[in-house]
């Protein structure tokens, strides 16, 4: 991975662990494009992503400034574990209740 990637990335992640409620409010369009966030939200929770918050994402950037988020690694999709066994049922919160393990997911439930 070039410097120049791992420096964008690690000045998003600091933004996102180290800001203040309010400044994230106010600053988190320098950063990251929030309607991809949104989005990355309802599709993993409409289709029972289990796994979609923890490490089961890409991050894309065309200027190494602004971040688009993307689903990754779908194994854990529509209430499935990774063998393809039934873990949830489709009307379960579970995938909601992982979400609160993300800094990035809980300070975007704050804009809504």
């Amino acid at each position: 991975m070039p410097d120049s990637v791992i420096t964008a990335w690690n000045r998003v992640l600091a933004f996102v662990n180290e800001s203040t409620d309010e400044e994230f409010k106010n600053n988190v369009s320098n950063y990251i494009d929030i309607d991809s966030v949104i989005d990355y939200l309802i599709f993993n929770v409409y289709f029972g992503n289990v796994d979609a918050y923890g490490k089961n994402q890409l991050w894309i950037s065309y200027d190494l400034t602004n971040w688009v988020i993307s689903a990754y690694d779908l194994d854990q999709f529509c209430g499935l574990d990774w063998q393809g066994l039934l873990v949830t049922e489709s009307n379960s919160s579970y995938p909601i209740k992982v979400a609160k393990y993300n800094n990035l997911i809980l300070k975007k439930q704050d804009l809504l």
